[in-house]
C-alpha cells in the first residue's frame, strides 16, 4: 500500500467512526435507547471513540512532524502529502486544499487535543482552563470528504489513472447504520435476559 492509498484508507476508517458516534450519540432515539441500557459502560465507550476521533483527525492533519533524536520524524498528514505532490494541484485540487483548510480552522481539534487529550495541562485539569473544540458531525465529515477527494484526486494524477480505471465513490463510507444496527442487537440481547429471568 503506497502512502496516498495509506492515508485514504486512515480517512475512511475515521468517517466511519464519526458516523458511529453520530448514530449513537447524537441521534435522540438512540440516545433514549441507550438510556434504558447500562449507561456507565456507554458513557465509557462514548469517551473512548470520541477521543480515538479527536487523535485521529488531528493526526490526519497536523503539521509536518518533529524532531526526535536529531532525526526527522514526518507525519503521514494531509499537509505533508500536499507538499510532496504539490506540482499535480489543479484548480479543482487547489479549491479542496483551500476548503479542508477552512474546516479544519472551524474545528480547534489541535489546541482541544494537545492540552485535553495528549497531555494532563495543570490549568485545565483544575478546571481553570478554556480551550474549546467546535467539533461537529456536518464539519467533521464535510473536512474528511474534502480531504479524501483532494488527495485521491493527487492520486489518479500520480498514477495517471482516469476515472474510467477505477472506481471512485464519493460516498466510500459503507457502515451506514452500523450504530443503528448495533442498538437493536443491544436491545434484543437485553429482552433476550429479561424472559430467561
Amino acid at each position: 500500500m503506497d502512502e496516498l492509498d495509506r492515508y485514504l484508507y486512515e480517512l475512511s476508517r475515521v468517517q466511519k467512526n464519526v458516523n458511529l458516534y453520530d448514530e449513537l450519540f447524537c441521534d435522540d432515539d438512540a440516545r433514549q435507547s441507550l438510556r434504558k441500557m447500562n449507561s456507565g459502560v456507554f458513557n465509557v465507550f462514548q469517551r473512548s471513540l470520541n477521543t480515538e476521533i479527536i487523535l485521529s483527525v488531528a493526526s490526519l492533519f497536523d503539521s509536518d512532524g518533529f524532531t526526535y533524536k536529531k532525526e526527522k520524524i514526518e507525519y503521514l498528514s494531509q499537509k505533508n502529502l500536499v507538499q510532496k505532490y504539490e506540482h499535480h494541484l489543479d484548480e479543482k485540487l487547489r479549491d479542496l486544499r483551500e476548503e479542508t483548510t477552512k474546516h479544519w480552522k472551524e474545528l480547534n481539534i489541535k489546541s482541544y487535543r494537545d492540552i485535553w487529550i495528549a497531555h494532563n495541562d495543570h490549568k485545565h485539569m483544575m478546571g481553570q482552563g478554556d480551550v474549546k473544540h467546535n467539533i461537529s458531525t456536518d464539519i467533521l465529515i464535510a473536512l474528511l470528504s474534502s480531504s479524501y477527494q483532494l488527495i485521491f484526486g493527487i492520486r489518479m494524477k500520480e498514477f495517471d489513472l482516469d476515472y474510467g480505471q477505477i472506481t471512485y465513490r464519493l460516498d466510500h463510507y459503507t457502515g451506514a447504520n452500523s450504530g443503528g444496527n448495533f442498538l437493536r442487537q443491544v436491545e434484543e440481547f437485553n429482552k433476550s435476559k429479561q424472559r430467561t429471568r
